[in-house]
């Protein structure tokens, strides 16, 4: 373990709003020394600001230069379901309460742009009841996707039971995919989540070859790059199905395998980390379709404050300068006792 100290480099009042996500401007492949942007997505209500009334909001922190880079509300009638960041662009899935419309909207947020409108990208529509319920979902990945037929950004966005594929340029459609074996895929209700529990993690693999969404019961895998093509299906064991995925990562290790890492949360501030693999030959693809979960232990050292050794992890990523498996978790005390918490 490596003891950490954090400064803070700024800050923005968060009142009128939780905050539901945040998105790291991810370089770990670039030669710059750190992350240049950090968003986070700050929900009006459970029904969006067409039911406060207030408008929800995306803070941009430009991390280079230490300041809140800009703001970015939601259009009137309008709510945020999703959140990503890249490139220093920021994409956004709306919904617009009114009428059903979808849409992923761009901005530039560096500081040229200052949160510009660049695009919008228009996504199927939906029935308005239909609309306060769906789970919907936004990953963006930059690495480009020739086999797809996509160039440079590809968008990845749920709703309900689909996946698509999308080209971040042209908003051109690559692939689309069904998630199956999810018996909530078109409402919210069993994924806690500060915005009305309409949560529904996607996330792509660092490489950009895999996509994953999150179900009920674990996380579904598809082939980015050749039609969405369902791959893999991880499932949590059942101590874990009692919480929702909140959060997953993907990236390609030895092998031809990919690691997989879930957090897990219930809703109540308790969460969880699992560790997975995936991959390898294409006979053991065909036939272990429910890759081993491994789950990282919840339960500190003897030290804590509450006495009890229970802590709650409230983040985990992989250690981007380490390959492999290697895992940094922030974690929080837990028991109810107000113990400390650390990073890992």
């Amino acid at each position: 373990s490596h003891r950490l100290q954090s400064t803070v480099v700024a800050s923005v009042d968060a009142a009128g709003g939780t905050v539901v996500e945040l998105a790291f401007e991810d370089t770990t492949s670039s030669s710059s020394a750190g992350p240049a942007f950090l968003a986070a997505r700050l929900s009006s209500g459970p029904s969006g600001s067409s039911g406060s009334g207030r408008p929800d909001r995306i803070v941009v922190w430009d991390l280079s230069r230490g300041v809140v880079g800009c703001v970015l509300s939601s259009p009137p009638s309008t709510a945020y379901h999703g959140l990503s960041l890249t490139n220093g662009t920021v994409y956004a899935l709306s919904v617009q309460g009114e009428t059903g419309r979808v849409a992923i909207l761009v901005h530039d947020v560096t500081a040229e742009g200052g949160g510009k409108l660049v695009r919008k990208i228009k996504c199927p529509g939906l029935d308005v009841e239909e609309a306060k319920t769906i789970k919907l979902g936004l990953a963006v990945s930059g690495n480009g996707l020739s086999a797809a037929g996509g160039e440079g950004v590809v968008v990845a966005v749920r709703m309900g039971g689909t996946l698509r594929l999308l080209d971040g340029a042209t908003g051109r459609r690559l692939a689309k995919g069904k998630i199956r074996g999810d018996d909530s895929a078109a409402n919210g209700n069993s994924s806690p989540s500060s915005d009305g529990g309409r949560s529904a993690p996607v996330a792509f693999s660092s490489d950009g070859h895999l996509v994953a969404a999150a179900t009920a019961a674990g996380l579904q895998i598809f082939d980015a790059a050749e039609g969405g093509r369902a791959l893999y299906t991880i499932k949590c064991g059942p101590q874990q199905q009692q919480r929702s995925i909140a959060g997953a990562a993907i990236r390609p290790i030895e092998g031809g395998k990919y690691a997989v890492l879930l957090l897990l949360a219930d809703g109540e501030g308790g969460g969880a980390a699992c560790l997975a693999e995936c991959g390898g030959s294409a006979a053991a693809a065909a036939i272990d379709a429910l890759a081993t979960l491994r789950c990282a232990s919840s339960t500190g050292d003897d030290g804590d404050d509450d006495g009890t050794g229970s802590r709650n992890i409230a983040a985990a990523a992989f250690h981007s300068a380490s390959p492999g498996n290697r895992v940094v978790v922030l974690s929080i005390g837990g028991g109810g006792g107000g113990g400390r918490g650390g990073v890992e």
